[in-house]
This record gives structure tokens, C-alpha cells and sequence, in this order.
């Protein structure tokens, strides 16, 4: 009879994998689209209404004698939320921030990137550069395999074993530092 091999705890955990459930670590694209609607291309002026309120549809204030690129300087530095917020005060207004380039490839290539942002209240960390230097990138920030999750509070791509070991590490490495002993 063979004898039973004896593992450690740690040598057991590398040899197994356990399913995560990751219905509860990701946001669902369906009910986002149900809670968290863009308007986005859904809503254009009237013909009649730029015709006959031409300097109303135009106007946003002083930043109007700006030339578009210090504007798009501006609102580069502005998170998603605030972009959000102030494509809602005007139609020149909305026109401008969708003209941003990395706002628009946000909006046109994943929208529920931004539903999820801006539904976790997660957008105000967050330039519409960074997170579209983030989904640009196939890496994930943690290991470098291929990372397809986006981490709604760092702003990086994430793999599935990094998201689902995630906790679990940072606090062992919490704990250990601690308790002065190094655990990995």
C-alpha cells in the first residue's frame, strides 16, 4: 500500500486552483447597460433648433475664444466624471468633450468601461487618458500574461488569477509585514 504524501499548505495551494465566482468580483455588462445609460450619439440637436438658436448652440461661455487644442489640453486633465458632468451643459459642450480623441475611442470601443467607472463613482480617479492607456494595453498590470478584467480602483488591467488572488495576498502580505515574517 502506498504510503499518503504529505503537502504542505503552501504546496497545495500551487498544485490546486479554486474556482473564483466570478459573478461576484465582476460587473455585468447587461445590468449596466440597464442602470448606467449613455447618451452618447442617442440625442442630436433639431435642424430647427441650430437654425434658429445658432449662438446658443455655440455658446459655452469664455472658454469659447479658446482654440480646440488648449481646450482639449483642459479637459485632458479633467477625470471622466467631470467630462461627464459638463458634456451635459450645452450641446457645443457635448460636442467638444466627444471630440476629445481618447474620450471618443472610450465611448466607441467600451462603453461599459465608462458605465462601470462612472456607476462605482470610481471615475473621479480617472482621466479619459488613463483609461484609455489601459485598454489599450493587453498585459496585465500584475503578472504580464493577458489581462482581460479592468480593476475599477487602480485603473489597470488585471488577469483572472490576479484578480482572484488578489485579496487574499495582499492581505497575507499585510498580515506578515506586521507580524515581521515575509509570506509569498
Amino acid at each position: 500500500m502506498a504510503s499518503p504524501i504529505s503537502l504542505s499548505k503552501d504546496e497545495f495551494r500551487l498544485l490546486t486552483w479554486s474556482r473564483p465566482e466570478l459573478t461576484r468580483m465582476t460587473i455585468q455588462p447587461q445590468s449596466l447597460q440597464r442602470l448606467c445609460p449613455l447618451d452618447n450619439g442617442l440625442f442630436q440637436p433639431r435642424a430647427d433648433y441650430k437654425a434658429n438658436n445658432a449662438t446658443s448652440f455655440s455658446n459655452i461661455g469664455d472658454l469659447d475664444a479658446l482654440p480646440l487644442e488648449i481646450i482639449h489640453s483642459i479637459f485632458s486633465i479633467l477625470d471622466l466624471r467631470s467630462l461627464t458632468d459638463f458634456r451635459a451643459l450645452s450641446w457645443r459642450a457635448r460636442a467638444l468633450v466627444d471630440s476629445l480623441p481618447p474620450y471618443n475611442e472610450i465611448v466607441h470601443h467600451s462603453p461599459d468601461a465608462l458605465r462601470a467607472l462612472l456607476s462605482t463613482h470610481m471615475a473621479v480617479h480617472f482621466t479619459a487618458q488613463d483609461i484609455f492607456d489601459a485598454l489599450c494595453t493587453q498585459s496585465c498590470f500584475g503578472c504580464g500574461q493577458f489581462g482581460p478584467f479592468l480593476d475599477m480602483f487602480t485603473g489597470h488591467r488585471r488577469c483572472i488569477t490576479c484578480v482572484a488572488y488578489s485579496d487574499s495576498r495582499s492581505e497575507e502580505r499585510r498580515v506578515g509585514k506586521e507580524c515581521g515574517s515575509s509570506v509569498d
